[in-house]
């Protein structure tokens, strides 16, 4: 049995912004699937059966369906499974009422703890006054929350930008500087994966493939302990992204059998991912990329638009990568 030492649990993939770092490619442009109370339910009971006790919950933007949160809050209830917090990125917190209720809510179901997402990425999508107005609101309320990160926070209120709209990166770049893209990502250590390979294409530096093909099974995939749990149940590995495995298989470690892309990755690593996709599937590399992370994610893009493989999940993943804001 497969055991977790950090576990969250996504209500959704769409969200009201598509963050440069977004680790999932969350967008407007997802469909609005959002996790329904049966299969909270089942997650739920799952994950308690496997000796869970604690999960946070995130997504895409969890308050997009408030009703379907507060079902999956009590489905976790039922199950004495704890709640770390709730991560959201505040477009709620515009009207005073009506955000005020939903605390009221949440704290009604033992919900104690909010995350709110801060930082120039967000800005580019979510007003810094919600920010500012879910932290008044949740002190209002008793509800305990954290800034992620609150560095930014400080940073963005002494930047003289506008409050009350979201900024284009022309307006983020003459407020913190020309570099504000690659010191953001680098302060917060990213994993450079999911939307977040478009900053590494940006200011990576390309390296020849055949510096990349190593056969080293890929670390994110060797140990499923940390990671996701979607609203399909299906599990994504803490830091790789559009690879997904059944639940309840990887609980019972029968991924390997189930899955033939994941098994080459975990077992043969890069390597023999490309050799599979090159000999089997027609695959022409380009000259270099700038990681590992950025050649596999070629590959399987490649892979997932070519055939049939149910580990590449979910398809709008590799759809969503270049969202562009309208």
């Amino acid at each position: 049995m497969a055991h977790f030492h950090y576990l969250g649990i996504m209500t959704n993939y769409r969200c009201t912004a598509a963050c440069r770092h977004c680790l999932y490619c969350s967008s407007p442009a997802w469909q609005n699937g959002y996790l329904t109370p049966q299969k909270a339910e089942e997650i739920s009971s799952l994950l308690h059966s496997d000796g869970v006790r604690e999960v946070h919950i995130g997504g895409g933007e969890p308050f997009l369906d408030f009703e379907g949160l507060c079902a999956l809050v009590q489905a976790l209830g039922r199950h004495h499974i704890g709640i770390q917090y709730i991560e959201t990125n505040a477009y709620w917190c515009y009207d005073h009422h009506r955000a005020a209720e939903k605390l009221r809510r949440l704290k009604s179901l033992g919900v104690d703890y909010l995350m709110v997402s801060c930082d120039p990425f967000h800005a580019e999508f979510v007003p810094l006054r919600r920010v500012i107005q879910f932290i008044q609101w949740c002190q209002e309320a008793d509800m305990g929350f954290f800034v992620w990160k609150e560095q930014y926070l400080h940073r963005l209120l002494e930047s003289g930008l506008s409050l009350d709209r979201p900024h284009t990166r022309a307006q983020l770049e003459q407020a913190l500087g020309k570099d504000y893209i690659r010191q953001t990502a680098a302060e917060y250590g990213l994993g450079m994966n999911g939307r977040a390979l478009n900053i590494l294409e940006e200011y990576g530096t390309p390296q020849p493939i055949e510096n990349l093909l190593t056969p080293t099974p890929c670390p994110s995939l060797t140990k499923l302990q940390d990671g996701h749990v979607d609203l399909e149940g299906m599990f994504l590995p803490g830091n790789c992204t559009g690879i997904a495995l059944a639940m309840d298989k990887v609980i019972r470690e029968e991924a390997h059998e189930t899955y033939p892309l994941y098994h080459l990755l975990s077992t043969q690593g890069l390597a023999g991912l490309y050799d599979f996709a090159v000999v089997g599937q027609g695959f022409s590399p380009a000259a270099s990329y700038p990681s590992r992370c950025a050649f596999c994610f070629a590959l399987r893009a490649f892979l997932s638009k070519n055939g049939s493989y149910p580990e590449l999940y979910p398809a709008e993943f590799y759809d969503n990568r270049f969202y562009k804001r309208s």
